[in-house]
């Protein structure tokens, strides 16, 4: 008896520094989301195998109501750590293999893969961003022409180059939300359901997240549910959540407890009620990837079955990181302490600082931190054959390959004391050398990068979640010029169009230089329509994307025809500003008509 009292004492000593605890927590997060100018959040716990929640903030700031832990909220991007599950329930119970190849399942699906004979994309590439094909296309978002029923097939159908394979699959991490979305066909295939159907039997309902819902919810119309958060933009103003192409990659309406049941479940062995629902081996490989160049290197962070492995303040978390359209959510696993905690944001800021809350949060957990080993290594000579330039190995956005060279190129330089990666934009980052073409970070517990060569002699280097590739910086600096040399040519026929109707009014339209004058203002004007115009239509036919395409292309047209009149009927052209002016249009149009950016059809 005397036990039963010293444990009821230390129960009741526990429940009050636990509260304190907890009141501390969200006090401070309370700070933050203030400093931050962020509306709320709801958050989840996992310590000491207890789920704890709570709230901060406002659900809708039009209606000023109270954000609850009892909100339904939108996670984005934390969904593929739910379907991946899904996928590994069904490898669990015999329906598909993850070594399986997709065309299996999905035979009307058509990669243009290269390497199809050695290295068909199975679903484990699909699970592991391995596939080498793009992320997204802007019209797969951002586009009122998708419903909540709309066949997943549909987001393929627009345009054929979307599954072009642009790295080996299985060698290479590069995110990608068109994987995602054929893995929820993939689902489709295997079942015979429809994915959200069949998830949200099948998986949430044993996990117990009985909140939860791969079914569109929105906060207004007919799938409405009035317990779910407002979405705001950095503004303040409100958002409704709208139905997109790649919704398996995306589309997750859950609770704060629902979300701390799920993390409780990957920090398991796979069993429910003792029974196995995800097999063993499966759940001890998150975000260990089995076959890419990275890990064959040496490198332990990466992706891996919808999760990624992370190196960061200290610790080895598993994670993932979500935006939808009005949200920003984060979850963080420590496995070997058996600690997690999920948080959802119902504002997307693009300027907020997050991970000062997700730091907070992580200091609370009280996660022993690792300090970095300071042993360097002298580096070896041969390194410096990856001093230059680096551009992404391959543009995840369909199609901006340009913008890479234009402003997402890094600098890397070798010297005796390691390596230095400078960004054009943002700081830049110090590796140690540790031997073996590996690099650490200053502020990483292990080795960061891996520094090698392909089958091709090309210099790479990758992170385990990023990889780059040694380019030619006479590329960036002609793409650079090619860039500001059009933008010059486009400023000066506006000013010399303008200038010319002001002075000699109607006259003007007999000059070579009208029709392109014309076409540079029509280009404009489309943009203005396009800028006034919901943002959901950006990937939709409208008056301003059909105008965009037309004068897309018109500008360069007339252009060229100009140059033709100009050349034929002065003589000294080739000292005038207007002949240089069009040169430089024609140019940099050639660039994007190359690039696959003219005509400029947001919808396809």
């Amino acid at each position: 008896m005397k036990y039963l009292g010293l444990a009821f004492c230390i129960i009741l000593g526990w429940i009050p520094g636990q509260a304190q605890e907890m009141l501390d927590l969200r006090n401070e997060i309370k700070k933050e989301l203030k400093n931050q100018d962020l509306t709320g959040a709801v958050w989840s716990v996992v310590k000491d195998g207890e789920i704890y929640t709570d709230s901060w903030g406002i659900k809708n700031k039009d209606e000023q109501s109270a954000l609850t832990s009892e909100n339904l909220v939108h996670i984005g991007s934390l969904t593929k750590s739910v379907l991946a599950m899904g996928i590994l329930r069904l490898a669990t119970e015999g329906k598909l293999n993850i070594d399986d190849e997709v065309q299996r399942y999905i035979p009307e699906l058509a990669f243009n893969n290269p390497w199809q004979e050695s290295n068909p994309i199975t679903i484990r590439h699909l699970l592991d961003h391995t596939a080498g094909i793009s992320d997204l296309a802007l019209w797969q978002f951002f586009s009122t022409s998708s419903k909540p029923n709309t066949p997943l097939i549909n987001a393929f159908q627009k345009n054929k180059n979307l599954l072009d394979v642009h790295t080996k699959p299985g060698t290479v991490f590069s995110y990608s939300n068109m994987g995602f979305t054929i893995l929820g066909m993939v689902i489709e295939s295997a079942t015979g359901q429809k994915y959200e159907d069949y998830l949200d039997e099948n998986l949430l309902i044993p996990l117990g997240m009985e909140y939860s819902s791969f079914q569109f919810i929105s906060q207004i119309g007919k799938d409405a549910n009035e317990n779910l958060a407002m979405g705001h933009f950095e503004d303040g103003s409100t958002v409704a959540s709208a139905p997109i192409y790649l919704r398996p990659a995306g589309q997750f309406t859950t609770t704060a407890n629902d979300m701390g049941l799920f993390l409780k479940f990957m920090m398991s062995d796979g069993t429910i009620n003792n029974a196995p629902f995800v097999n063993a081996f499966y759940m001890e490989k998150l975000g260990k990837p089995k076959t890419t160049i990275a890990d064959e290197n040496g490198l332990d962070n990466g992706y891996s079955f919808g999760v990624l492995k992370k190196d960061w303040y200290g610790r080895i978390s598993l994670s993932h990181s979500g935006n939808i359209i009005g949200y920003k959510a984060f979850y963080y696993i420590f496995p070997t302490e058996k600690k997690a905690f999920f948080i959802s944001y119902n504002m997307d800021h693009e300027t907020a600082d997050y991970n000062k809350i997700n730091k907070a949060i992580i200091d609370y957990l009280d996660v022993p931190e690792i300090k970095p080993s300071t042993i360097a290594f002298a580096t070896e000579e041969s390194l410096k054959s990856w001093n230059g330039y680096y551009v992404p190995v391959f543009s995840p956005f369909v199609p901006f390959r340009l913008m890479d060279y234009f402003g997402g190129f890094l600098k890397i330089s070798v010297s005796q004391k390691g390596a230095e990666i400078a960004r054009f934009q943002g700081p830049s980052t110090h590796l140690n050398y540790k031997g073996k073409n590996l690099f650490q970070a200053d502020d990483r517990i292990k080795p960061s990068h891996s520094f090698y060569q392909d089958e091709q002699g090309s210099f790479l280097v990758t992170n385990g979640i990023s990889t780059i590739i040694l380019t030619n910086g006479i590329n960036i600096l002609l793409i650079a010029a090619s860039f500001i040399l059009g933008i010059l040519g486009i400023f000066h026929l506006l000013i010399f169009g303008i200038s010319q109707i002001i002075r000699r009014k109607i006259q003007f339209f007999r000059n070579p230089l009208a029709w392109p004058f014309l076409s540079l203002i029509m280009l404009f004007l489309s943009i203005l329509l396009i800028a006034l115009q919901p943002f959901m239509n950006i990937g939709d036919l409208t008056v301003g994307s059909a105008l965009l395409a037309i004068s897309s292309v018109l500008l360069p047209i007339f252009s060229i025809i100009s140059i033709i009149i100009l050349v034929k009927h002065k003589q000294s052209y080739l000292k005038t500003l207007k002949f240089w002016g069009l040169i430089g249009i024609i140019q940099f149009s050639v660039l994007l008509f190359i690039n696959g950016m003219i005509p400029m059809t947001l919808w396809h």
